[in-house]
């Protein structure tokens, strides 16, 4: 999937001016965030470009689309 996203931080650095950035993602499953109460905070999965594990809260989830080959 790509995913367009507006971290509140990027690559360690907080994003100041909420910028949006695109993620091209292999959905895994969604988490919780039991401090909040949420059952459904967001979704997770492996970027596809570095190989890292990356979280996406729904409340900064813009757009998902899925990758056309």
């Amino acid at each position: 999937m790509n995913i367009f996203y507006r971290p509140e931080i990027h690559n360690g650095v907080k994003n100041h001016k909420n910028y949006m950035h695109c993620y091209r993602i292999e959905l895994d499953e969604s988490f919780e965030n039991r401090s909040n109460g949420e059952k459904f905070a967001g979704i997770g999965g492996t970027c596809t470009e570095t190989g890292q594990y990356k979280r996406f809260r729904m409340d900064r989830l813009e757009g998902m689309y899925p990758i056309e080959n």
